[in-house]
Order: C-alpha cells, then structure tokens, then sequence
C-alpha cells in the first residue's frame, strides 16, 4: 500500500509540476508554505508562479521518482527531471534540446499537507547540456 505523504509528493511533482495542475497545488500545499530553495518564488503563491515560469521556458516536462525515504513526517526524494527547452531559460533563447538533470527534494508536511520544502535541482547539469559553457 502506498504512503500518503508519498503519494502527495509524487501527485505535486509529476501533476502539480509535471503538468502545471495548481488545483492540485491548492489542495495539498498549505496556505502558509515555506520554500527553502535557493531562487524559487516563496509561498504558496510563489510555488504557482515558478511552475508557470518552467512551463513556459520548458515543454514536455517529466519528473521520474528514482527514490524516496520517509521519516515521520519528512519525506527525501530523487526525481530525474526532463524537458525541452522550448523557451529562454537561465537566461538562455530557446534551443529545442532536452535536458535531463538529477533533482533531489525534502518535503516536510503537516496535518496532511505540503508544509516546507528545499530543493536541489543539478543546475549546473542544465547549464552544461544547454551549453552556457561551451556555445560550439
């Protein structure tokens, strides 16, 4: 039988992510929202706006679940993610080449909804497969 926290995290990953589905994001995200992650948009309201900016610079975009721990209530995941770089991003024009980093995230909820997040997407791994390093 699947966890519940787990089946949250991978509905607002592959769904809420995946698919840009912010009713999903509605329903499991509590309205006091922490993201920890390092240039993301805060709050609830900020999770909504990032996904949109992804969406628009990103097509066909894809979160796999490699792995997954659960501690009470936290749970350590690795997605890999991929997509195609439709639109600018990372300040990039667009390229149509698919990315495919690693991206690891530890959820923390409470009262059965998404309460805290940080986030390790491989932007570096982006950066070189968009070739931001070598423009040959």
């Amino acid at each position: 039988m699947q966890n519940n926290q787990l089946y949250i995290v991978r509905k607002i990953m592959e769904d809420g992510f995946g698919k840009a589905n912010f009713q999903l994001i509605d329903e499991c995200v509590r309205d006091n929202f922490i993201e920890n992650q390092f240039g993301v948009n805060p709050g609830k309201e900020g999770l909504k706006k990032t996904i949109s900016q992804l969406h628009s610079s990103l097509s066909n975009l894809k979160y796999d679940l490699q792995n997954s721990i659960e501690n009470g209530d936290t749970i350590w995941t690795h997605y890999k993610a991929t997509a195609i770089q439709s639109g600018t991003f990372m300040k990039m024009p667009p390229s149509e080449k698919q990315i495919c980093i690693d991206v690891m995230d530890i959820f923390r909820f409470e009262n059965g909804k998404l309460k805290e997040h940080w986030g390790i997407p491989d932007r570096f791994a982006a950066m070189a497969q968009l070739r931001v390093f070598n423009k040959k």
